[in-house]
């Protein structure tokens, strides 16, 4: 256990250097921030991360500062100018790792993995295979050393502004009330769920368009597919397709929706975050599977669909399955039929 005063004014680090295509775990580190402001108040909390994922951090009460990994010309100079007392890092890189340990930052926690985390002088060996909790509880487990116990949440912030400017942006696009039962779909070509098709998203948002507002998301990168297969559908609309690849008003909207259907783990994470209902279908495999990866809530609003089943906050701890004995399975997205999604969704709704 490393001993640290409570009271006293430290700046802490938090090292997560992956870019954007990494999935979610940016979001996973999130409660670690909290965590550490709320056994010592006085803290300051800075991050080191790659700017594409610098959305994440925005507004969030309890970062001081975030340096990025990509800009930094001189990233030892930066640091050290920076007066760290102690860091954590959560994905090890070279670079970070180096110019942490050649910026005299005094305690350097760090998991024990390469051969440069020698330079940590606080390695943990974490062994994530098989896996035994949620990926959000590992990152909380850096922390043990520094006497933070208990379980935190991701959070996601937006001002007032951001927050009005989507709902202006909403009531320019439908006519009547949006916000009161907009029910946002995000297909998605992310790992997490390869093999969903798109079209599937699309039947599902057909088949609710007809009670209810809908948009469905999507990247400048897939504008020409998405606009040709919005047209085969009877109820679907070109005022129902949001294209944007700006990330902060793509939460903004998010922050809006009743219930967000996806396949995309990082938008998943960004709407519980955000305090929305989610739909989310996951493989089921060894390495890519929702105890690992999928939402972590104190919310009980969420449903996970996986090719082995569904679950939701009350029957969570079952979601363990022998994958081992029937990896084929686990990877069949495809069984996951959009008529089981759409009477999930339409009960979800009726329950809220």
């Amino acid at each position: 256990m490393i001993k640290l005063i409570k009271n006293k004014n430290y700046h802490f680090l938090l090292v997560h250097c992956n870019e954007m295509t990494s999935l979610a775990s940016l979001i996973f580190c999130l409660p670690c921030a909290e965590s550490i402001k709320s056994f010592y108040p006085q803290a300051n909390i800075s991050f080191l991360i790659h700017s594409s994922m610098q959305h994440l951090l925005s507004n969030n009460p309890f970062i001081h500062n975030i340096f990025f990994i990509d800009t930094e010309s001189n990233l030892t100079k930066t640091l050290k100018k920076a007066q760290i007392d102690i860091s954590i890092s959560f994905i090890s890189d070279r670079k970070s790792t180096l110019a942490l340990f050649l910026a005299g930052v005094r305690i350097r926690i760090g998991i024990f993995s390469h051969l440069y985390s020698f330079l940590f002088n606080y390695k943990i060996k974490q062994p994530r295979h098989p896996f035994k909790k949620h990926e959000t509880q590992y990152y909380l487990d850096l922390l043990k050393p520094l006497n933070c116990q208990g379980i935190f949440f991701p959070k996601l912030y937006l001002t007032i502004q951001q927050k009005q400017q989507a709902h202006k942006y909403l009531e320019s696009r439908f006519s009547e009330k949006p916000d009161s039962h907009l029910i946002i779909i995000c297909p998605s070509n992310d790992n997490n769920a390869r093999g969903w098709l798109a079209k599937n998203f699309f039947a599902i948002a057909d088949l609710l368009a007809t009670e209810h507002t809908i948009l469905l998301v999507t990247h400048p990168s897939e504008r020409v597919g998405y606009s040709a297969l919005l047209e085969q559908y009877a109820h679907l609309h070109a005022k129902n397709l949001y294209i944007t690849a700006d990330s902060n008003e793509l939460l903004s909207i998010i922050s809006c929706a009743k219930i967000f259907l996806s396949n995309n783990t990082l938008l998943l994470h960004c709407a519980s975050a955000l305090g929305i209902a989610t739909v989310s279908l996951y493989l089921y495999t060894k390495y890519n599977n929702p105890l690992r990866y999928g939402i972590f809530s104190e919310k009980k609003n969420h449903i996970i669909l996986t090719p082995f089943g569904i679950f939701s906050h009350r029957n969570l701890a079952e979601i363990t399955k022998d994958f081992t004995q029937n990896e084929l399975q686990g990877r069949r997205i495809e069984d996951i039929q959009p008529e089981l999604v759409y009477n999930i969704i339409k009960t979800q709704v009726q329950q809220q």
